[in-house]
């Protein structure tokens, strides 16, 4: 179970990263709509990627997986909020 949180910890502090990069280096840069959403879509391919990874390792090692999908849900939805923001500050 200590392994879990470890894990758990992990993907916080990769989330964490990604948001700090992306609320703070790319609404600062003049680039166009399609590159931001392009950008964003980038960080989140390797979100996803890492899900998927941590998801068979969980069914791997037969534990719940109910608050990781739960986790994840949420953060798709912080991503969703952020873009849903971007477009409305353009137009």
């Amino acid at each position: 179970m200590d392994f879990l949180v470890l894990l758990f910890f992990i993907l916080f502090f990769f989330w964490a990263i990604l948001t700090i990069f992306e609320v703070a280096i790319i609404s600062r840069m003049k680039v166009s709509t399609f590159k931001y959403i392009k950008l964003l879509k980038f960080l989140e391919f390797f979100y996803v990627i890492l899900t998927i990874i941590s998801i068979f390792f969980y069914l791997y090692i037969n534990v719940e997986i109910f608050s990781y999908f739960y986790y994840s849900l949420s953060i798709i939805i912080y991503f969703g909020i952020l873009i849903y923001d971007f477009w409305k500050r353009n137009y």
